[in-house]
């Protein structure tokens, strides 16, 4: 951590922090962390390629290409002027984005003791009481969906993901956790899952209209 934490602090990221704060955009501070751990060799730029990506077939949207530039120039800036930025470039980040706006989780801190009522914590989440911010996590990123999931991703003490059950699960179970609010209606819930991840729900709870 000490490696990347050095490269951040030789630049000066002003600018692109005021455009994440004022149009409200979370990832690209995700992006700011992954380049900088890639200029640091603490990982490499193909490191989220494992993961799925949103539909791009209606085009790159136009503000991911602004918020590349504005990254490139911050790491661009006088203090770093030597850093390897050549693997920063519109496809990197556009590749990048599409990976986070379909793998990136809500690191939603609850309380110890709600960390032990499943029910609370999700009430706190939904509500969105407990966010704290945006991570990855690769293997969490694998877990198929179900809206009647059997187990649920808690961080109780730090940005350490915890997988906790929801019931009791037989060994062979394949874990499901749910992408989504899953209190939604199941016609709301499926347009979601289309237009947000591309692919139909066929969970049992869908099938059977609940």
């Amino acid at each position: 951590m000490q490696v990347f934490y050095a490269t951040e602090q030789q630049v000066d990221w002003s600018e692109f922090h005021e455009y994440c704060s004022n149009y409200g955009v979370r990832f690209p501070l995700i992006a700011k962390r992954l380049a900088c751990m890639v200029i640091s060799s603490g990982t490499s730029p193909n490191s989220l390629d494992i993961l799925s990506h949103v539909n791009l077939s209606n085009g790159i949207p136009a503000d991911w290409i602004t918020e590349r530039k504005l990254l490139y120039k911050a790491l661009r800036s006088k203090a770093a002027g030597s850093l390897n930025l050549s693997f920063l470039t519109d496809d990197w980040y556009v590749g990048v984005l599409a990976r986070l706006h379909i793998n990136a989780f809500r690191i939603e801190r609850v309380d110890q003791d709600d960390s032990e009522d499943i029910l609370a914590a999700a009430a706190a989440s939904i509500l969105g009481e407990s966010i704290l911010g945006s991570a990855v996590y690769v293997l969490p990123s694998m877990y198929n969906h179900d809206c009647d999931p059997n187990v649920d991703i808690l961080w109780p003490d730090n940005a350490s993901a915890n997988l906790v059950a929801r019931r009791s699960i037989k060994s062979g179970e394949e874990l499901h956790i749910t992408y989504i609010d899953a209190s939604m209606a199941p016609d709301k819930r499926r347009s979601f899952l289309e237009e947000h991840y591309g692919f139909t729900c066929k969970c049992a709870r869908c099938r059977d209209g609940d």
